[in-house]
């Protein structure tokens, strides 16, 4: 006859061999994985996110050609440092800029001699026509830097202005 022997108690093998502290090193390393694993997709989700605002709220356009049709203008850039232009019936400047819908949009605000100032927005390459003043069409913005650094760019605006006939830009040397 066999001879039976007991059997030892627990498990046996090399996955049964527990830490010195109770909890076995298996476990312990795939936590730690899992930990991870879960910290990498929070870190790129985050990442992705924050660049995908960027990208929409700060669109890579920001500049077009004269449209065709547009006739013959001036193109002139505006900015609150420097004078506005003016003719005989009024004064043009900026009125800033921001994006919508991943594009930019920039404006200018006319104003009349004698009158209230008025302020027209348009998207790149888009032409609007002023009374009293002509045709004016949005060729560029220079938005500020998203890091403010007193040397670089900032809300300047550069458009193309067709004047309406008998109308001229004022000059020091030629004042309207």
């Amino acid at each position: 006859m066999v001879e039976m022997q007991p059997a030892p108690e627990g498990l046996v093998g090399p996955a049964a061999a527990a830490s010195p502290h109770g909890v076995d090193q298996v476990g312990r390393r795939r936590k730690r994985l899992l930990w991870g694993t879960v910290g990498v997709v929070v870190v790129l989700a985050l990442l992705l996110g924050a660049g995908g605002w960027l990208w929409w709220t700060r669109p890579g356009t920001t500049s077009v050609a004269v449209p065709a049709g547009v006739g013959r203008g001036d193109v002139m850039s505006l900015d609150g440092s420097i004078p506005a232009p003016e003719t005989k019936t009024g004064r043009l400047e900026t009125g800033g800029m921001r994006s919508e819908r991943h594009q930019w949009i920039g404006s200018v605000r006319w104003t009349p001699k004698g009158g209230k100032a008025t302020t027209y927005e348009m998207h790149l390459g888009e032409s609007i026509n002023i009374d009293g003043l002509g045709t004016v069409t949005l060729l560029a913005v220079n938005p500020p830097p998203l890091i403010l650094q007193e040397k670089e760019g900032g809300w300047t605006t550069r458009v193309h202005v067709v004047l309406d006939p008998g109308l001229h830009w004022c000059e020091p040397w030629d004042p309207c």
